[in-house]
């Protein structure tokens, strides 16, 4: 009952005014000046993630994009697709491994370390983007072959 007074003597302060400060020249209930950077930031979080779902979509976009073009195992042309790429064409697959590493930019982000907190060097971890790649091919060995 105590608590019913209460907020109803809240009320009635409210209607005469008992929130206004003392040095205030504008009543309370005067329009308020248009501005339009107020409604946009309502929005940030609605961008934030537009933004989020931008980014992973142009991730998966390259991803696949890296593994329909650059993979050294998908071919597109016919005469190639019944092949064994390694055998028929090793220097066409050796380069085409050697674009699919070095134009993969999610492997290089996972390359980004901190040196200072590298206790010791890992030679069987090398860096794949510095350290050579040898391929062993039929070519090296001194077998020819038909190519395609």
């Amino acid at each position: 009952m105590a608590l019913r007074i209460i907020s109803q003597l809240r009320l009635v302060r409210n209607q005469f005014g008992g929130t206004r400060r003392f040095a205030t020249t504008v009543a309370n209930d005067a329009k308020q000046p248009y501005n339009k950077f107020s409604i946009m930031g309502e929005f940030a979080p609605v961008a934030i993630i537009g933004g989020f779902v931008g980014l992973a979509m142009l991730m998966a976009g390259h991803s696949i994009k890296q593994q329909l073009m650059h993979c050294p195992g998908v071919s597109t042309r016919k005469n190639r697709r019944a092949a064994v790429a390694e055998v028929d064409d090793p220097d066409h697959c050796v380069s085409s491994a050697d674009k699919f590493i070095n134009k993969s930019w999610l492997r290089k982000v996972g390359q980004i370390q901190d040196k200072s907190n590298a206790i010791l060097f890992d030679p069987t971890r090398p860096n794949p983007f510095i350290t050579p790649r040898n391929a062993e091919t039929l070519n090296s060995v001194g077998v020819a072959p038909k190519g395609i």
